[in-house]
């Protein structure tokens, strides 16, 4: 046996085995249900697929065109090829052909009759190991090692997909941190010039201006220049916001360096402005 890649023609049978998998690692009733009949439909279509190949693809295998019909009139016929082939290659079946047919009939009253039978888990596992050995032995590949790194695929994918959604949820936080951080600076800003705009009205326009350089452009600034201090722009660090054990969750915040360049522009408009009043 081999796990090198599986030929083109077994991919299909393959695909049924993946697909009873899945559902056998399921927890519902219907799982069970949906597993039983994958893996022995995967059994019936692996010696449907093996018959109909050509020699050439059957490793020069050639069988009488009238046995190979006969051997595909139906299931039971089918199971009897699986135990001839097995004998020719003096190999023991791990499931003999008398529970294989029990199998098959257990799926027939699931599949036909609708009866909401859910199988045993030895029955589940039974025709498992049939389907996995009749694939392996026909297609001379490992079932259980390309089940099992399916498996481990799925598995990587998932941590990727989960490490994607915790990369986007905090970017998502930070966005929504830094607008509100910046609507809370615009208000600040626009209640600054109400009171300028108010003291310049009532006559006072030295005084409103004097109070205005002295107050409002150290408020613009004293957020950021709370959490930045001294340290450099290049090297951005915050404390805060605590956790329950009074530790820091957030480190490092380059968006603090942003947040201080859109108060630095707005400091620039507002010495222009003040430029302005005082020509």
């Amino acid at each position: 046996m081999s796990t090198t890649p599986v030929k083109p023609w077994a991919r299909g049978v393959l695909e049924l085995l993946l697909h009873a998998e899945e559902h056998r690692l399921g927890h519902r009733d219907f799982d069970r249900r949906v597993a039983l009949i994958g893996f022995d439909n995967a059994i019936e279509s692996s010696v449907i697929t093996y018959l109909s190949l050509n020699p050439v693809q059957r490793g020069g295998r050639s069988l009488p065109k009238a046995e190979v019909e006969r051997w595909l009139a139906n299931f039971h016929s089918k199971v009897e090829f699986l135990e001839q082939f097995a004998n020719s290659l003096q190999k023991v079946m791990p499931v003999d052909r008398p529970e294989i047919i029990y199998y098959h009939s257990l799926r027939n009253d699931l599949y036909h009759n609708g009866n909401g039978v859910v199988p045993a888990t030895e029955h589940i596992d039974g025709v498992r190991r049939a389907a996995l050995w009749t694939f392996s032995v026909l297609f001379e590949c490992d079932a259980d090692a390309l089940l099992e790194q399916k498996g481990n695929s799925d598995q990587r994918d998932a941590d990727d997909v989960k490490a994607s959604r915790q990369e986007t949820d905090s970017r998502l936080m930070n966005t929504r941190a830094v607008m509100a951080e910046n609507t809370a600076f615009c208000a600040t800003v626009s209640k600054v010039f109400e009171v300028l705009a108010t003291s310049l009205a009532s006559g006072y326009g030295e005084l409103a201006i004097t109070m205005f350089v002295s107050t409002a452009v150290a408020s613009a600034f004293a957020p950021v220049h709370g959490a930045i201090g001294s340290q450099p722009l290049s090297s951005l660090h915050i404390n805060g916001p605590w956790d329950l054990h009074g530790r820091s969750v957030r480190t490092r915040c380059p968006r603090a360096a942003s947040s201080f360049l859109t108060r630095a522009t707005c400091g620039c408009l507002i010495t222009q402005f003040l430029n302005s009043a005082c020509q």
